[in-house]
């Protein structure tokens, strides 16, 4: 499985209520910006919400962001911690941008999970 089709994964089970109630329809505010970045500058930040969605999922008030990994530059890191600080809505319209993002960079993977 690629690295995307994890995320799709995860991204696809996170939102599932949110997607079952038709919340993330027309909301999806940063689509634009989504659509221009490559596919490397993608990938990253596709990996820095799936880690964001993984650390919230665990519930560990002892770490409020994600922690800095010395292996990526500064901005990156601040982007990795500004992540944390977003609202439950915020951050779900974010996800969502990125889930729909994903179906229209990789239909096959779509595909997959549709079959």
């Amino acid at each position: 499985m690629s690295q995307v089709a994890r995320h799709y994964g995860v991204l696809r089970e996170y939102l599932a209520s949110y997607i079952q109630s038709g919340q993330g329809r027309g909301r999806i505010s940063a689509k634009d910006r989504l659509n221009r970045l490559p596919p490397d500058q993608f990938l990253d930040v596709s990996t820095d919400l799936v880690d964001e969605i993984e650390r919230r999922n665990a519930n560990n008030k002892d770490v409020p962001f994600l922690p800095v990994r010395p292996d990526l530059v500064p901005k990156r890191n601040q982007a990795r911690q500004k992540m944390a600080t977003l609202p439950v809505d915020k951050f779900k319209e974010l996800a969502y941008g990125i889930f729909k993002e994903i179906e229209r960079r990789q239909p096959e993977i779509l595909a997959d999970y549709n079959a």
